[in-house]
């Protein structure tokens, strides 16, 4: 996959993503320069969406992570997607503002039209990594060291917490259980071969 030159920047990061099956795309966040990246596997083609809009910029320029100051903004970041409702769900990790916006409504556009089209679904923790399933979406909250889940009524929840969880990330869900790593980048430095980090499995909430 090679994205075209219009569709990032020379300090993009382009971290997570969703591939969607219906519409044969991949939807890829820029955490580096605020936007979300369009991947067509029909053509090949890509293209840049909401380039530094307020939706997907950094909202803070620190977060606290175990007493520890995270001062690096980071845009764009957590990505979900619901293939029931056709919904891209996507959040600054520098932020509590999680957006969403139709599938449908998705195309090479200006910020201004596309805009009119994202809604902002709740106000929440500062995440990394999430996931959508069965109505839920699932989120980290980093400062809190919580995995939460956000209810089709919009009821922020807890699923896990405490020591287990320092900085949730890499979301997937298999046989009914939520798999994190703890990524502990607040802890990490330019030498980590002197610490660990794990893999957790959580079960899912009753529905």
């Amino acid at each position: 996959m090679i994205l075209s030159e219009d569709a990032y920047h020379p300090d993009s990061y382009i971290n997570d993503l969703r591939v969607d099956e219906k519409t044969n795309r991949i939807y890829m966040t820029d955490s580096a320069h605020a936007g979300l990246v369009v991947y067509n596997l029909d053509d090949n083609t890509s293209y840049r969406i909401l380039d530094n809009h307020k939706t997907t910029k950094a909202e803070v320029d620190a977060l606290s992570i175990q007493g520890k100051p995270f001062t690096m903004p980071v845009q764009s970041d957590g990505i979900a997607l619901d293939t029931l409702n056709d919904t891209l769900y996507f959040h600054a990790l520098s932020g509590y503002s999680l957006y969403a916006i139709n599938t449908s409504d998705i195309e090479k556009s200006s910020n201004d039209v596309l805009a009119e089209k994202v809604r902002k679904v709740a106000t929440t923790g500062a995440p990394d990594g999430m996931i959508f399933h069965q109505g839920n979406v699932y989120l980290a909250d980093l400062e809190k060291q919580e995995v939460q889940y956000l209810t089709p009524s919009l009821d922020l929840r807890t699923l896990v917490k405490g020591d287990v969880v320092n900085w949730a990330d890499t979301f997937s869900i298999y046989n009914n259980a939520l798999y994190y790593t703890n990524s502990k980048i607040q802890d990490a430095g330019s030498d980590v071969s002197d610490m660990t980090f794990e893999v957790y499995k959580t079960a899912l909430p009753a529905r």
